[in-house]
């Protein structure tokens, strides 16, 4: 996948920590991307499916 919603200016985030922290912000559509990255945490994973709960949960996916 070509977008990776966890690139900042810096560079790639890694720490599965500073990964979730992202994830509380992120759009529907970043958190669909990032479940397509190769090699994700669990933990991210769990953390990106659960915000796009919450974001349908609110009609914004």
């Amino acid at each position: 996948m070509s977008d990776n919603p966890f690139r900042t200016p810096h560079g790639v985030v890694q720490p599965a920590g500073d990964r979730i922290e992202m994830v509380r912000t992120f759009t529907a559509e970043q958190c669909r991307s990032a479940l397509g990255l190769f090699s994700l945490q669990g933990s991210v994973e769990k953390a990106l499916r659960a915000r796009l709960k919450q974001l349908q949960r609110q009609g914004k996916a």
